[in-house]
Parts: C-alpha cells; sequence; structure tokens
C-alpha cells in the first residue's frame, strides 16, 4: 500500500489511483465550468470560434470577470500530472527506458510552460493588427502563445513516446489495452494539422477569407480543444493499463 505522501511521488494502488484522477478531473472541470459561466454573453464564446486562452484573458473583450478561474483549472491540471506523469515514468523504464526518459522530461517541460501559460494570460493589445489570429500573435512574440506552443509540442511528444514504447514493446501490454487511445490521439492529431493546413491553403486561394479561426471543420479552435481533450484521454487510459 502506497501512503499518501507517496501520491506525489508517483506510488499509487489502483484505489488511490482511480480516487486521485477522479479529483483531477472533477476539480479542473469546475473551474473550467465557473471560467465558462462567468464569460459574459455579450462576448459570445463559442468552442468554434474562441482559443481555449480566451476564457483566460483579462481583456474586457474576452472573461475580465472570470479569467482567473481558467488560470486555476490550467495550473491544476498541469501540477496535478506530475505524480501521473512519474507513475507512468516508473512502469515504462522497465522495458523502455528511452522512451521513458523522454516521456518524462517532455512532460516536464509541458508542466512548466502550462504554469507560465496561465501566468502569462493572453493579451490581445495588438488586436486592429492581429484581427484576434493566433498565429500573427505568435510571430509578434507574445510570452502566452510561445508558452502554450510549447505546453501542446512537449505535451504531444510526451504520448508519443509512451505510444511508441508500446509498438516497439507490444508484448507487454494486450494489444487492446494500448492501441485505442493511441489511435484516438493519433487521429486528433492529424485532423489538428490536416484541417488547419487545408484552411490555410483555402485562405491563400481566397482573399475573402479570414485565416482565423477557420470555419467549421476547419475550426483551429475545435481542433485546439479536441487536441486537448485526447491528450487527456491518451494520459489517463495508459496510467489505468499500468
Amino acid at each position: 500500500m502506497a501512503f499518501p505522501w507517496q501520491i506525489f511521488i508517483g506510488y499509487f494502488t489502483s484505489t488511490q489511483l482511480l480516487i486521485y484522477v477522479i479529483i483531477q478531473i472533477c476539480v479542473y472541470l469546475i473551474f473550467l465550468g465557473l471560467a465558462r459561466i462567468t464569460y459574459p454573453k455579450e462576448n459570445k464564446y463559442s468552442v468554434m470560434t474562441h482559443t481555449m486562452s480566451f476564457l483566460g484573458s483579462k481583456e474586457t473583450f474576452r472573461n475580465p470577470k472570470g479569467w482567473y478561474f481558467f488560470s486555476i483549472a490550467i495550473i491544476w491540471i498541469t501540477i496535478a500530472d506530475i505524480p501521473l506523469n512519474l507513475y507512468i515514468f516508473m512502469h515504462l523504464r522497465a522495458f523502455s527506458p528511452l522512451f521513458a526518459w523522454i516521456m518524462i522530461i517532455s512532460g516536464a517541460i509541458s508542466t512548466v510552460n502550462g504554469i507560465l501559460v496561465s501566468i502569462f494570460t493572453d493579451k490581445d493589445t495588438d488586436r486592429d493588427l492581429s484581427g484576434g489570429d493566433f498565429m500573427q500573435d505568435l510571430k509578434s512574440g507574445r510570452i502566452h502563445n510561445i508558452t502554450a506552443v510549447i505546453t501542446f509540442s512537449t505535451f504531444i511528444i510526451a504520448n508519443l513516446a509512451v505510444g511508441l514504447a508500446y509498438v516497439f514493446h507490444p508484448i507487454t501490454r494486450p494489444l487492446h489495452n494500448w492501441l485505442p487511445p493511441l489511435l484516438i490521439f493519433g487521429i486528433v492529431l492529424t485532423g489538428f494539422f490536416l484541417f488547419n493546413a487545408l484552411w490555410q491553403k483555402k485562405c491563400k486561394e481566397n482573399e475573402d477569407l479570414e485565416q482565423f479561426p477557420g470555419e467549421g471543420i476547419y475550426s483551429f479552435c475545435l481542433w485546439e480543444w479536441l487536441l486537448f481533450a485526447s491528450l487527456y484521454i491518451f494520459l489517463f487510459w495508459n496510467v489505468f493499463i499500468i
């Protein structure tokens, strides 16, 4: 049996792991829900046209009253990832030390930048110039957007490392255990890059179209939310199959 303090360094019993993940998800959803509820109705938040960061923006045309709820949600869930990453790392290194180290280092970088994303909230001081375009904002060197890209990128690398560990060592777990979350993650990741690339192509062919946020299935914001969800589906699924 793992003592309560050992949970913070990645030691769980099956019951403790289940309780921990439930608490992690519930606390995150509570604060995310509060951020959404406090988002001004006149600002018309939508997952099709607004990025996740809009919920955590102090700007008057975004979420001036409830932005901090989103910051708390992101800081909470990223810090709460640490024991889970350590848990996966300790089991993964037994048969794939290389991918285990790639996972834990990438996960650590993702956690640090996830906290920075919440501290340096989304700003749009150049709104008239960028039109709220994420990529234009990124080019201007904004800390929030840079850390957001690093957070997502390293989280993706960490998950891919876990997935590749099972691909190269399939006999360590039954196929039906590790393949489904990898497929879900892979499909969403492919969709994120594919549909955004297709939309950028459409914009070049038709100057009347705006690059951000994209329309319908091409929405950058929609795929950002789907990618975030798939990253956590993959993480939680993998801690339970160990």
